[in-house]
């Protein structure tokens, strides 16, 4: 593996152990300071640690979602810069510029998007895949449903990362990690593979970003 992965997987795995393996709540110290620091570092916003809530506009209150701001803490301190990943709020945005850069034969970025029903995964890929409203987003539909305009520009749409620490093809699993998963905690999960070392739900999924550095 290269340095960049090298450092990715260490970065992410250091934080899920930061978070007692899963077990760690973001509103309760010191976990709450660390989701502070994913926002502050990886998106250069320091106004918003893991007790921050926010009124909708029925007024109800809400926590803002920082399993983006995990990734892009991890993918930052790992060494990536502002030219080679769009470090965004919202997941949709880097994948859909890697997804773009991908069709353009951008060979200067972190990520292209790959194509998750053919692309065979490796260990520093991003898996993203929708949920809520755009939970039936796919690699087929994401392009139209995003629109024609530059991320950050197009339209959101809810979705989630995980970062590849771990495949292993001959028991058919690989394993992430990701921010703001399950009980609001830096968590890990595993995946299924298929016999040729595909995602079992790759239909399901948006996109496998590719590591590039």
């Amino acid at each position: 593996m290269s340095d960049f992965t090298d450092n990715l997987v260490a970065q992410a795995m250091h934080e899920y152990e930061k978070f007692e393996n899963g077990k760690g709540r973001e509103t309760d110290d010191p976990f709450c300071q660390y989701v502070g620091n994913y926002w502050s570092v990886g998106l250069k916003n320091s106004h918003i640690d893991g007790r921050t809530t926010y009124q909708d506009s029925k007024g109800k209150s809400y926590r803002p979602a920082w399993s983006s701001a995990f990734i892009s803490y991890v993918v930052r301190c790992a060494g990536a810069t502002e030219s080679q990943f769009l470090f965004s709020e919202g997941h949709i945005h880097y994948v859909v510029d890697a997804i773009r850069d991908a069709a353009a034969h951008n060979t200067t970025v972190a990520y292209l998007g790959r194509d998750p029903r053919v692309y065979v995964p490796k260990v520093g890929d991003l898996i993203n895949a929708g949920r809520g409203s755009a939970a039936d987003v796919t690699y087929a539909t994401v392009l139209q449903a995003y629109g024609p305009e530059a991320a950050p520009k197009g339209n959101f749409m809810p979705s989630h990362s995980d970062i590849v620490v771990e495949v292993d093809p001959q028991k058919g699993k690989l394993v992430t990690i990701g921010g703001n998963v399950a009980v609001d905690t830096v968590g890990r999960k595993v995946w299924q593979l298929d016999q040729a070392g595909r995602l079992a739900k790759g239909a399901t999924l948006i996109s496998v970003l590719e590591c590039m550095l």
